[in-house]
C-alpha cells in the first residue's frame, strides 16, 4: 500500500502548486496508474490566487485500476530543510476497487495534513522533496474473497487452501502432506495480529479432526502463509505504514494505519538485501 501513497505524492512532480494543478495531477495519475476508470481531483485554494504556493486542500478520488510496478521517479524526505516551501493544508485520498502488487483492495482512504515541500525542486527539477508532514493516517478494507485470490498462488505446497474471516478470528483449511508422503485435511482457527505494516496469523489452534494431527502440521500451514498481508512490500520507499488497529469481521478485514516518512538513508538501511527472503 505504501506504493500507492508514494505514487500519489509523486504526482505532484511537475504539477507544482501553481496554475492548472487539477489537470496536472489528473494527467500524472493516469500516467502512473495506467488504465483507470475514474480520476477526480478537487483543489481548494482558500480564495488564494491559482499561482499561490499555499493550498488549503486537495481531494483525490480514484477507482478501478491495477498497479503492478513502482515508478522510477520518487520523493525525498528532508525534514527541517530551509528553502522556499510549497504548502498543502490537507490531502484526502479515496481509492476504490483497485489492485496493488497482486492484492485486490475494496477501499483505501488516506488523510495527510500539513504537507510542506521544496517548491523549487517540484517546479524546476520535477522532484518532490518533502520538508515536513504533521499527520498522515489511513484505512484499508480487504474482502475475504480477495485475500484468498491473493494467497492461493503463494501456497503451492498446500491443496484446497481457503481462509475464512469470522468475528475476531480466522479459519484456515487446506490439505497438507505428512512426512509419510500422504495428504491429510487440516483446519485451524487463529487470530490476526499486526506488526508494523504486516498482518500475521498467531495462536493457531487445530480443530477437531477424525484422526489425531501433530502440531507441526499447524505450524507448517501458518509458516506457509505468514505474513498474510504486507502493506510495505516496497521497503526502500520513504513512506511506510504502521497498523494501529485491526478489525476482523465476517468476510471483511479492516486495518487502520499511521504513515511514517523516512529519509533516504533510513530507507536504504531498511531495504532488503539482494537474495534475502523477507
Amino acid at each position: 500500500m505504501n506504493v500507492l501513497l508514494y505514487l500519489i505524492l509523486s504526482a505532484l512532480l511537475g504539477a507544482g502548486a501553481q496554475g492548472k494543478l487539477e489537470q496536472g495531477l489528473a494527467e500524472r495519475l493516469r500516467d502512473s496508474l495506467g488504465p483507470v476508470e475514474k480520476v477526480q481531483v478537487e483543489v481548494n485554494r482558500g480564495h488564494r490566487s491559482p499561482f499561490s504556493r499555499t493550498i488549503s486542500e486537495i481531494k483525490l478520488e480514484l477507482e478501478g485500476f491495477r498497479l503492478k510496478e513502482t515508478p522510477t521517479e520518487g520523493i525525498i524526505y528532508r525534514p527541517g530543510k530551509k528553502t522556499l516551501a510549497g504548502k498543502v493544508g490537507e490531502i484526502q485520498v479515496v481509492s476504490r476497487r483497485f489492485e496493488v502488487e497482486g492484492l485486490p483492495v475494496r477501499e483505501m482512504e488516506f488523510s495527510l495534513e500539513g504537507l510542506k515541500y521544496n517548491l523549487w525542486k517540484a517546479a524546476v527539477r520535477r522532484r518532490l522533496e518533502v520538508l515536513g508532514v504533521k499527520k498522515c493516517r489511513g484505512k484499508i478494507l480487504l474482502e475475504e474473497e480477495a485475500l484468498n485470490r491473493f494467497l492461493s498462488p503463494q501456497t503451492e505446497a498446500l491443496e484446497g487452501f481457503h481462509l475464512k474471516l469470522a468475528e475476531g478470528e480466522v479459519e484456515v483449511s487446506a490439505w497438507t502432506r505428512t512426512r509419510l508422503g500422504f495428504s491429510v485435511p487440516i483446519v485451524l482457527t487463529a487470530r490476526l495480529q499486526p506488526e508494523g505494516g504486516r498482518i500475521y496469523l498467531v495462536e493457531p489452534r487445530l480443530k477437531t479432526a477424525f484422526i489425531p494431527l501433530p502440531s507441526f502440521l499447524a505450524r507448517r500451514l501458518v509458516e506457509e502463509i505468514n505474513p498474510v498481508v504486507d502493506l510495505n512490500r516496497q521497503q526502500s520507499l520513504p513512506c511506510t505504514l504502521r497498523i494501529s488497529r485491526l478489525r476482523v469481521e465476517p468476510s471483511l478485514l479492516a486495518a487502520e494505519a499511521e504513515v511514517r516518512f523516512r529519509s533516504p538513508e533510513e530507507a536504504s538501511r531498511s531495504a532488503p538485501r539482494p537474495g534475502r527472503r523477507e
